[in-house]
């Protein structure tokens, strides 16, 4: 198991958690980790979809 410490963690891989990420890519910041046990949120598991 590893003992890497970060400053920020983001909890979540939804749509919130994961531009989050995008974000801090885009500015370089790479001392952060998702802790999340899938990706997508709820994206994939919405029942309330009107087609």
């Amino acid at each position: 198991m590893s003992n890497k410490t970060y400053k920020t963690i983001i909890i979540g891989a939804g749509i919130s958690g994961l531009g989050c990420a995008h974000k801090f890519m885009e500015n370089n910041y790479t001392g952060f980790k998702i802790i999340s046990p899938d990706i997508g949120g709820r994206i994939f598991e919405s029942k309330n979809i009107k087609r």
